[in-house]
């Protein structure tokens, strides 16, 4: 799958709007919908596996 489509777009540009100095930043991968027409839930699992493969 193309990299640009694992991501939304506009977030890449968030980096550049941290003050100069910032040295971390804690951030979350909270889903706000589902993706598939008809399925209003959504079911986070995996991190840790991401994490350990691609970490």
């Amino acid at each position: 799958m193309n990299p640009l489509l694992l991501t939304d777009g506009y977030k890449l540009g968030h980096k550049e709007q941290y003050p100069n100095g910032t040295t971390f930043v804690y951030s979350n991968w909270t889903p706000r919908k589902s993706r598939i027409e008809g399925i209003d839930n959504v079911v986070f699992f995996g991190l840790q596996y991401f994490i350990k493969e691609y970490g």
